[in-house]
């Protein structure tokens, strides 16, 4: 399974990476620091499978990246993961309206953040394969 994370946060990376090794999901990532930076990265081929995306990020944040991604026919339905901790309603809401297919919320515990992580990319691994 194919994966682009598109995170500004240093942190938050390193923890998606050591998750990532840790599951049994075979995934191939590729980390974009914004929403610009992903949306060069998506011009080229192979597209990812799956797109797990922060809301909060310098120059392009992920509603941005989301109004863009739905302007393209090969972009739009890419299943996307709002990886966020915020929890409000009217960026959720604005969200669901792009068509996201889910979002994670960021915790500070790393044993949930392993749980809901390998659950998500359980699911999606099945409708990939």
């Amino acid at each position: 399974m194919k994966i682009l994370f598109v995170e500004d946060n240093r942190f938050e990376v390193l923890r998606f990476k050591k998750i990532i090794e840790l599951i049994r999901i075979k995934c191939d990532v590729s980390y974009a620091m914004h929403g610009g930076e992903a949306i060069t990265l998506l011009q080229d081929e192979p597209l990812p499978d799956l797109i797990f995306l922060d809301l909060d990020m310098p120059e392009l944040n992920g509603i941005q990246f989301l109004e863009i991604i739905k302007e393209y026919e090969h972009l739009q339905n890419i299943p996307t993961i709002i990886h966020s901790s915020h929890k409000g309603q009217q960026e959720i809401s604005q969200c669901i309206k792009l068509g996201i297919a889910g979002f994670m919320v960021k915790t500070t515990d790393y044993e949930d953040a392993i749980i809901n992580l390998e659950e998500i990319l359980t699911k999606w691994s099945k409708r990939v394969a």
